[in-house]
């Protein structure tokens, strides 16, 4: 990578929307209901908007995204090297954590070198 390049996150969409923020709405959603059920109301018309298909579609994208990025690098950037499949799934792992990595994030050549 020249010293000018970067990287985003692993970051896969459904129909525009990041699949990660579809599943921790879901969940954000489910946790309130179990703590509070008069909460349902509010719910209710958001997740009568997911298909039926939706949180399952998501998983599936999130899990391909990080597969096809692993083999990438193994076949590619870390082809012959030692320890490659633990350099890759350290580097997956980091470009996939939703929770560090956010949507439209730029990763610059230093924190890069750091992953």
């Amino acid at each position: 990578m020249g010293k000018h390049s970067s990287l985003g996150p692993i970051d896969p969409q459904i129909s525009g929307i990041p699949a990660h923020g579809i599943l921790e709405e879901f969940c954000r959603a489910k946790e309130e209901i179990q703590k509070d059920p008069a909460s349902v109301p509010l719910w209710q018309p958001i997740i009568a908007k997911y298909p039926p298909t939706l949180i399952g579609e998501c998983e599936k994208a999130i899990a391909w995204c990080n597969e096809m990025t692993q083999d990438w690098l193994l076949r590619g950037m870390f082809n012959g090297t030692k320890e490659a499949s633990l350099a890759v799934c350290k580097i997956v792992t980091e470009l996939a954590d939703h929770s560090v990595t956010k949507h439209m994030l730029v990763i610059y050549l230093p924190s890069i070198a750091e992953i």
